[in-house]
């Protein structure tokens, strides 16, 4: 093919046009195409660098063939490109925010489904659990949803799962029926789980990126919180059961109508050879300003690699040959158990029995596990401040140790005979453990497992993350009945205290950090020997440590 090099007389800058031979066989015209697509027969990014996609960014005409800018309008109105990231990021956790919601209504509803229904102690444990029963196995549902039909394609199966289960749930006479609607409520989760962070990241800017999919976790809390206030309010009612379980009828709704007028992902369209629709998409999400412009040519030539790359390339055989794709591996997983086995899952579905068992009604029960939902939503807050500044390690490392006192002191108001003293310090626990975990764990380890994922392998690598986040639910809160049966309510949070520790020491000398690191810093970090990047992170940290120990003796 011919290079043609034209240059620009007002602003003295330079642009390569690939003009594909015109004496080219039909065939090879309809193969490149297929590949590219013809818009791009007029940029060439083969030999791009971080200076060429300086260089293309600051020529606005770089895209003309592309036709001129779409109007940027929203639901019928127009709109600014930010507006649009904002209600995009909003409606697309929405899946988060149903599955937190379900997360604590299931909390108050299986209070009262036991005098309804008479379940013994397995399906007791299988109601709340088999959601993450159904979602693990909604990941591999989602992967080739992601990779045909796309990302938007795959949020609108997610919450039509969602809005179907929730329907079989509030309508079930007997326990097969309300295990179908949790397991179909599951699949949604699964499904929303491996596609809402890749979704949000491909679309968001760069500089924003870790605190865009962070919000992901805050709508969790959000969902959570409401549901505690909805099982609360519903708790008095003649169907309270069937309304806190059909409460995700309508959010689920909501987001279905909301979700299909927003745009695709700009890195998916580009993937699947639609340049015009991924720079429509683009546009509409992050306007044309000339950083934007920057990423969209550096996301351009990142495409380009990752297809070239990616060709007959398997996550399973990659894991097997590859050491930086192990270390990877091992790092997004372990995040997943990591925050599953901190014990919040356990205190999601089971405050409200935890807190009957104390002495409460069922309904005092419900009305007390409101402050756990609430402490939950409002401490994430800092969090989200602090996770690109403070970074995810150090997050994480600074509140473990207190996530597993407060677990102590949750188990120990189990301990006496006084009732209200075991309220007291029990609530006082569960406070403590939400300010600690909704800034560590309960934030940071999507935004981490996502960060270091290979592009080439994110569709399968993310159903993997949803596999073994929900894998590791489905251990905590199916066993909890039957470990506070065995070693009492105390042995059980304090054995999640001892997950806690057991965390602090992973993450110590195994996870490294992430934040403001490029793809190719990412990829040079995981191809160091584990044991070389341990003692250097390990050393970094207790360098860290004792620079802010002297800092404190002075200023004392």
């Amino acid at each position: 093919m011919d290079r043609q090099v034209i240059s620009d007389r007002d602003n003295r800058e330079t642009r390569v046009i690939l003009a594909e031979d015109i004496e080219t066989s039909k065939e090879s015209k309809q193969d490149h195409v297929k590949e590219w697509g013809d818009p791009f027969e007029q940029i060439e990014l083969e030999e791009a660098n971080e200076d060429r996609a300086y260089q293309l960014s600051r020529d606005k005409s770089a895209l003309e063939s592309l036709g001129p800018p779409p109007q940027v309008r929203l639901y019928g109105f127009q709109a600014t490109p930010k507006a649009i990231l904002i209600v995009l990021t909003a409606v697309a956790t929405l899946s988060a925010f149903l599955l937190g919601l379900d997360l604590t209504t299931i909390n108050g509803a299986q209070l009262y489904l036991d005098p309804y229904m008479r379940l013994n102690t397995a399906e007791k444990s299988l109601v709340p659990s088999g959601i993450a029963l159904g979602a693990m196995f909604g990941g591999a549902v989602a992967l080739p949803f992601n990779v045909y039909l796309g990302r938007k394609p795959t949020i609108l199966v997610s919450s039509f799962l969602y809005f179907c289960g929730a329907l079989i749930q509030s309508l079930s006479y007997n326990f097969p029926a309300l295990m179908c609607g949790r397991i179909i409520v599951g699949l949604g989760a699964g499904c929303g789980n491996a596609t809402v962070p890749m979704y949000i990241a491909e679309c968001s800017p760069k500089r924003q990126r870790g605190l865009l999919v962070a919000i992901f976790q805050l709508s969790l809390f959000l969902g959570q919180c409401l549901g505690y206030i909805l099982a609360a309010a519903f708790a008095s009612a003649s169907a309270n059961w069937r309304l806190m379980l059909g409460s995700g009828i309508v959010p689920a709704l909501l987001q279905f109508i909301l979700m299909i007028a927003l745009p695709e992902s700009p890195r998916w369209n580009l993937m699947k050879s639609r340049p015009k629709a991924s720079f429509h998409s683009w546009y509409c999400i992050q306007g044309f300003e000339e950083d934007s412009r920057y990423e969209f040519f550096k996301m351009i030539q990142d495409v380009k690699d990752e297809l070239k790359f990616s060709q007959n390339k398997n996550l399973v055989i990659e894991f097997i040959h590859e050491a930086p794709i192990r270390r990877i591996c091992v790092v997004g997983c372990a995040m997943m158990f990591i925050q599953q086995f901190s014990g919040a899952n356990a205190i999601g579905y089971y405050i409200g029995t935890v807190f009957e068992s104390i002495g409460l009604s069922k309904t005092n029960a419900i009305y007390v596990s409101l402050v756990a939902g609430v402490a939950n939503a409002v401490f994430c807050i800092p969090g989200l401040y602090w996770i690109d500044r403070v970074g995810r390690r150090k997050l994480n490392l600074c509140t473990l140790p207190g996530l597993s006192l407060s677990l102590l002191m949750t188990g120990l108001g189990f301990i006496s005979t006084n009732h209200r003293t075991n309220l007291i310090i029990t609530i006082i626990g569960v406070v403590f453990y939400y300010l600690f975990y909704a800034n560590g764990v309960g934030l940071t380890p999507w935004v981490v497992a996502t960060e270091v994922g290979p592009l080439y392998l994110r569709n399968s690598y993310m159903c993997l993350l949803t596999f073994c986040s929900y894998l590791g639910n489905f251990g905590i809160s199916y066993t909890f009945n039957y470990l506070t049966q065995g070693i009492g309510t105390s042995g059980t949070f304090g054995l999640y205290a001892g997950f806690a520790l057991a965390d602090f020491v992973f993450i110590l000398l195994f996870i490294p950090e992430t934040k403001q690191k490029s793809l190719e810093e990412l990829k040079m970090l995981f191809e160091i020997p584990t044991r070389i990047r341990v003692v250097r992170d390990v050393g970094g940290t207790w360098n860290a440590w004792k620079r802010a120990m002297k800092r404190m003796v002075k200023m004392s």
